[in-house]
């Protein structure tokens, strides 16, 4: 009845010099897997006539990233992709939600190989507070949910801001964490 698509690693630093193997890696389980699962049992949904896909991606969905390209170009894709299948899925019963959380209290940035102070990872939200935001939002057939307030208002200021100056503001940011 519910397909939670919440696979998915992410790598810190400049895309030059890191191992491709890695790359590639992120590609296959942000894009390849996410996509396969999603293919797999999405007819049968479909055939039902009730279910839900969820789809796992982030507030990086929504800008470039320095130092952190390939993931956020992943989780761009995820958005897409989510979104696209929402439309399609309009009328079968089936609902698809992409959700865009946030820096998540999980091993994620540990994974990442991301330096975060202890004072940041004060702001992070919970998992389980994500997981009612992505949950809520599918039963409620929304196609796309950010969580949490400040990355809400982060994503909005990005639609007003030049790309030109998100892309130096992220760079900042991004390089410091890598």
């Amino acid at each position: 009845e519910v397909l939670v698509n919440n696979a998915g690693f992410g790598g810190a630093g400049e895309f030059n010099g890191s191992l491709l193997e890695k790359q590639l890696g992120m590609v296959q389980v942000n894009i390849n897997s996410l996509v396969a699962l999603t293919h797999g049992l999405l007819p049968g949904m479909i055939a039902r006539g009730s279910g839900s896909v969820l789809l796992v991606g982030s507030v990086n969905a929504f800008m470039p990233v320095p130092y952190f390209a390939v993931y956020s170009a992943t989780k761009a894709f995820v958005r897409s992709f989510g979104e696209a299948l929402a439309v399609e899925c309009r009328g079968t019963g089936v609902s698809v939600t992409a959700l865009h959380p946030g820096a998540t209290a999980t091993e994620f940035m540990e994974v990442a190989d991301m330096k975060v102070g202890r004072l940041i990872e004060v702001g992070f939200m919970k998992p389980s507070a994500v997981a009612k935001v992505g949950l809520v939002a599918s039963h409620a057939g929304r196609v796309s949910v950010v969580s949490g307030f400040m990355n809400k208002l982060a994503v909005f200021a990005l639609w007003l801001m030049p790309q030109r100056i998100v892309r130096n503001v992220v760079k900042l940011i991004f390089k410091r964490l890598s």
